[in-house]
């Protein structure tokens, strides 16, 4: 019997990351949800086995609902180590166990996530209880140098580069990436470049 659901809805222009939504029918919300690059890796890992469709509730019965979430912990343990998330975090001493998920989806974005980029993300989370724990949690990551903020147009972006480093502001989206030299922006009025305090660009 089909008493549960997968859902991919994946990344677009207006929302920057693919969120894989598992529902219990009987309940009213998600039962559990992946927001990311996680949600990514997730869904690649256990599309072959279910032949998921994208965008499309799924029907599931529970053996394959339980086989979602083991496979899910296995793939979120496996991103852990490969981006050394939990290594890093025991270098500095850091336990609370929210700033094991906050750190790995910096680290997979593939670009510059801003605050409000991180507030979808807790609205996602299972484990970071409100934006004022939100709030901790980013600045633990930024004082011990795991991540770093960069401020622009009173906006917050954070990157997971934590070395002095350049970057660009496209005025047209409002996104900001890292600055290569190499590229030549100079001439369009699209880019501004965003120098480092501690460095010109």
């Amino acid at each position: 019997m089909h008493t549960w659901t997968i859902e991919l809805t994946p990344a677009s222009h207006r929302q920057f990351n693919d969120v894989l939504s598992l529902n219990q029918n009987k309940t009213t919300g998600h039962f559990r949800r992946w927001f990311g690059g996680l949600a990514g890796e997730i869904y690649l890992g256990i599309k072959s086995g279910l032949d998921l469709a994208i965008a499309r509730p799924q029907p599931l019965d529970k053996t394959q609902a339980q086989h979602i979430l083991i496979q899910a912990a296995m793939v979120q343990q496996q991103c852990m180590h490969h981006y050394r998330v939990y290594q890093d975090l025991k270098a500095h001493d850091l336990k609370d166990l929210a700033l094991h998920d906050l750190l790995l989806f910096i680290r997979m974005a593939n670009y510059h996530p801003s605050y409000q980029d991180l507030g979808e993300f807790q609205q996602h989370s299972h484990v970071i209880e409100s934006n004022e724990h939100l709030k901790t949690l980013i600045n633990e990551l930024n004082s011990k140098q795991l991540i770093q903020c960069i401020k622009v147009n009173n906006k917050r972006f954070y990157d997971k580069n934590p070395y002095p480093h350049c970057h660009l502001l496209d005025t047209e989206t409002g996104l900001i990436s890292d600055y290569d030299c190499h590229l030549n922006v100079s001439h369009s009025h699209r880019f501004k470049r965003i120098p480092h305090k501690k460095m010109a660009c």
